[in-house]
């Protein structure tokens, strides 16, 4: 079993994600990041390894996977850049548009 991280131990994930989005999480009204977010963020923008995120209902999966995954989609890149996301349930699917769509 993992123990949690503190709050000074997670990296300043933030400021890798895009302005945009960064932009959207400002008027969100949020004043930071999940633990899941934080730790996910720096590891999916790296590219290096497969990640799994692993975390209770309702604590951020859905944007520590979709932040880093739209920050790299809107950089410029020589090459197109390639995202394949599964979700398991039609509704969590309709919602995830609808968030996107903002």
């Amino acid at each position: 079993m993992n123990s949690p991280v503190s709050n000074s131990e997670l990296p300043n994930s933030f400021e890798l994600l895009d302005s945009r989005i960064k932009q959207w999480i400002w008027a969100s009204n949020w004043t930071e990041l999940r633990d899941a977010q934080a730790l996910a963020i720096p590891l999916i923008l790296d590219g290096s390894d497969d990640v799994i995120i692993a975390a209770t209902t309702a604590s951020g999966k859905t944007e520590a996977a979709f932040f880093p995954i739209l920050t790299r989609l809107g950089a410029p890149s020589p090459q197109e850049p390639l995202a394949i996301y599964i979700s398991p349930l039609k509704a969590l699917i309709n919602d995830q548009w609808r968030r996107l769509d903002e």
